[in-house]
């Protein structure tokens, strides 16, 4: 029994995370793995191995798209890593539900929620894959993480499968009867998140300012291609492209990571070639490339974004912080030089030194993502506190071609628009473009992984929203909570004198 609840778990979790249309499955999810850590009489090892193999089965089919951009060592080392969480959080539950199944199902919700927050901020960060992030897709109850963040709406959840479990271990004499209570308490939180997520879809966009933006998704993939081919491929399609939207005359046109296939500020037919379109469209432009700096005493290669005008001058650029481990840098590598053998790209990106926003427009300063900054919530709220009304999401995704990943990451990004009360624009070579308003709804709908042109106004910020202004401060108070139930559960129980 106890071997079938912990695959069953994770055969949820595997399903919640591939297909958002059963996004509402979330609340069932751990209720099988919840019911045998919290009836009593697990040991602590087999509570590991029982969690271990959830977070096995559900992170393991979920993250297989990995398989084929990154090298087969390092996908069982980050899946041993995600797998590690979900056995301490078990154990975390059965050590506690030893000494009152109370304590056990209180720290069930913070020990998941501090541990997601533990796994994005240490050694790499892996924030992809959080519970939370499996509702990306249902509007109504998402909208909660403009107060909570990402990780309050994991707590959310997880607080609700403990409820759901402990209505199922009523049956079981000896269940106390404050079961009710968690049973209440997550129906009032149902209602209240559903309130919310409503209230908020039917308030209608306050007046602001707005900007008139566009994608370029060019589709084109470069494996295979020479150099050569590959700069004529790039200027064919996309002038032919950008053409499209002549008669719109977008105030803004983004293109896609490393898109140019040179570095770009020392480019100047590159830069010929944008003013010639800024030229016929007027709009100026955010465009992903390549920025070299090599002197006799520096050196630094970095993935950026620069924002160009109308007359191919560049205005500003923005170079990304957080690097993709094992794709654009070798972690460790300073201990460990052999690692730097599993990293897919030839060269050694530097990180940025600042979240900076560009200003694309006199009342327009945008705060810039490139694929992988996306799913970082917390760096995304550093950018959108600098002023900022409107953020951008570069990326490439030929390497996840035909996967789920740019879906993912595409709705990492409509979560960050939620959260910040900011429009999103994302932009892909390969994958999923689009436009969200303040609230993750589709201004232009996204393209298809295929080549094409998006095209929408936004209303640009103007509020602040409680999860832009107070941050992360679920995760840590679930981390306090967790510290003092396990500590109080570890200190000896008294003997009564007869």
């Amino acid at each position: 029994m106890p071997l079938l609840a912990s695959i069953f778990s994770g055969l949820l979790l595997a399903l919640i995370l591939r297909f958002p249309a059963i996004s509402w499955l979330a609340v069932l999810t751990l209720v099988p793995l919840l019911i045998v850590l919290l009836r009593g009489g697990l040991s602590l090892k087999y509570a590991l191995l029982f969690g271990w193999l959830t977070g096995l089965i559900g992170y393991g089919f979920h993250f297989s798209y990995v398989v084929s951009a990154i090298h087969i060592g390092v996908f069982l080392a980050a899946l041993s890593y995600y797998t590690f969480y979900v056995g301490v959080f078990a154990v975390g539950v059965a050590f506690c539900g030893r000494r009152n199944i109370e304590y056990g199902s209180l720290i069930a919700p913070c020990l998941w929620t501090a541990s997601e927050y533990i796994r994005a901020h240490i050694l790499t960060g892996i924030q992809v894959g959080t519970l939370g992030a499996t509702q990306a897709e249902a509007l109504p109850v998402v909208q909660i993480i403009s107060v909570t963040g990402i990780f309050g709406l994991s707590f959310i959840l997880v607080f609700i499968n403990v409820a759901v479990a402990r209505l199922i271990l009523l049956r079981r004499a000896g269940t106390p009867a404050s079961t009710y209570g968690w049973g209440g308490a997550a129906a009032v939180m149902i209602a209240g998140i559903l309130s919310y997520g409503y209230l908020s879809l039917w308030a209608p966009e306050p007046e602001a300012d707005t900007l008139a933006i566009a994608t370029v998704q060019g589709d084109i993939d470069e494996r295979g291609m020479d150099q050569a081919a590959i700069r004529r491929q790039i200027f064919a399609r996309y002038r032919t492209l950008t053409m499209r939207l002549n008669e719109v005359q977008p105030d803004l046109i983004i293109y896609p990571e490393t898109m140019t296939g040179s570095y770009l500020a020392q480019d100047s037919l590159f830069l010929s070639f944008l003013a010639d379109l800024g030229e016929q469209t007027s709009s100026r432009f955010l465009v992903g490339s390549r920025y070299l700096i090599r002197t006799a005493d520096t050196y630094g290669l970095y993935n950026s974004v620069f924002l160009v005008d109308s007359a191919g001058h560049i205005l500003g650029r923005y170079d990304k912080n957080r690097l993709a481990p094992f794709g654009e840098y070798t972690p460790l590598s300073g201990w460990f030089p052999s690692l730097a053998s599993y990293r897919l790209a030839q060269a050694e990106l530097t990180p940025g030194e600042k979240w900076a926003p560009l200003p694309v427009s006199a009342n327009a300063l945008t705060g810039i993502g490139i694929c992988y900054e996306t799913m970082f919530n917390a760096d995304i709220r550093q950018v959108i506190r600098q002023n900022t009304r409107l953020l951008a999401i570069i990326s490439d995704d030929f390497w996840f071609q035909g996967t789920q990943e740019s879906r993912e990451f595409y709705n990492e990004g409509v979560l960050r628009a939620i959260e910040n009360r900011t429009p999103m624009v994302r932009c892909a070579n390969m994958g999923l473009s689009g436009i969200v308003d303040t609230h993750g709804r589709t201004i232009s709908t996204p393209l298809p992984g295929a080549p094409g042109v998006t095209y929408g106004t936004v209303h640009l910020r103007t509020t602040i929203s409680i999860y832009t202004q107070i941050g992360d401060i679920l995760p840590w108070l679930s981390l306090a909570l967790c510290v003092l139930l396990i500590t109080w559960c570890a200190l000896p129980r008294k003997q009564s004198n007869r």
